[in-house]
């Protein structure tokens, strides 16, 4: 089955065209994205500013027109964290409705959490009964997920994303002493995450989403370097350590988008931050995140309904997590 997920985020709008195979693996086919920035300003403020909307709404309009000629089974639409938690985000959607007839799901953080759960376990092999653990870390907050092949046994997400940290230590770029006080936060804040992932003892640690390739350039990993590919705590010290002293320039020749220059050193922080609070050496930063997830579950309803034309067998049974 091929679906093409649009994906409605902070920092862009980003279009994912894939295809699900009979074993329930994602091919990417192709991508694109919009820069829309609607964190920074709108995180702190809750509102949409008129510029963001602007912006949103003309990048819907594109990615929609690029999606028409993918010859995808169907497209979804999928808002998060900067548009779910605006005051004006169920306004913007009707919007997007209105005047380009594209519906625009509003996920919860508990079906983000379990869908980037879902889509960045289909980038690894691993046992069926095997714990994994996924860390997703967003503009607005981080998403945590843990559980095997058929269910999500703990999840939660935390108001500690890139933007929001920024916005509370960084004037500029984030030196030392707004390092050590943001990892002060994460620590405390991230308690109750820590104790219930340790609690269930995943044996990989995966982390997913554009934040994740970001701290693997930062890393000094080729930004075409073939994905997963483990980092351990000492390259993810080294990278930190690194990106406060880097200029902008040096963050672009290292493959960080410019989107990201102000904040991933921020992300590569918190990853070991709480890679160290985890008890873990090591972390699997994976392609695959939520959306590849959403185009998973479409082809799972797709085939449960018995549509023919999605290519794809019968689901494989899995205990309710938050996807319906």
């Amino acid at each position: 089955m091929d679906v093409a997920v649009l994906h409605l985020g902070a920092n862009s709008f980003q279009l994912l065209h894939a295809r699900v195979t009979s074993q329930w693996r994602v091919r990417r086919l192709s991508s694109a994205r919009e820069i829309v920035r609607f964190g920074g300003r709108n995180t702190a403020t809750g509102v949409i500013d008129d510029a963001s909307w602007s912006n949103g709404l003309d990048a819907v309009r594109r990615l929609r027109d690029s999606a028409l000629h993918l010859g995808a089974n169907r497209l979804v639409a999928v808002a998060t964290g900067a548009i779910r938690d605006a005051v004006n985000g169920a306004v913007f959607c009707a919007a997007v409705r209105r005047l380009h007839s594209v519906d625009v799901e509003v996920l919860s953080s508990t079906q983000q959490t379990a869908l980037a759960y879902r889509g960045a376990r289909s980038d690894v092999t691993c046992a069926d009964d095997e714990p994994v653990a996924v860390l997703d870390v967003g503009a607005g907050y981080i998403y945590a997920a843990v559980g095997t092949g058929r269910e999500v046994l703990f999840s939660t997400s935390l108001p500690l994303g890139v933007e929001r940290l920024h916005n509370a230590f960084a004037v500029g770029r984030l030196d030392e002493d707004g390092a050590e006080a943001m990892a002060s936060v994460v620590r405390m804040s991230a308690q109750p995450l820590v104790a219930a992932v340790r609690k269930l003892r995943p044996t990989r640690m995966l982390f997913a989403s554009g934040t994740a390739r970001a701290v693997h350039r930062l890393a000094g990993e080729e930004p075409d370097s073939p994905l997963p590919r483990e980092l351990c705590r000492h390259d993810l010290v080294s990278a930190a350590t690194w990106a406060r002293e880097a200029s902008d320039r040096d963050l672009l020749e290292r493959g960080v988008q410019p989107s990201r220059l102000s904040t991933a050193p921020i992300a590569v922080g918190i990853m070991e931050t709480l890679l160290d609070a985890l008890g873990h050496d090591t972390i699997t930063v994976v392609k695959s995140g939520m959306r590849e997830g959403v185009a998973l579950r479409e082809a799972r309803t797709a085939a449960a309904l018995g549509d023919s034309d999605s290519g794809v067998g019968q689901p494989e049974p899995y205990a309710a997590n938050g996807l319906d």
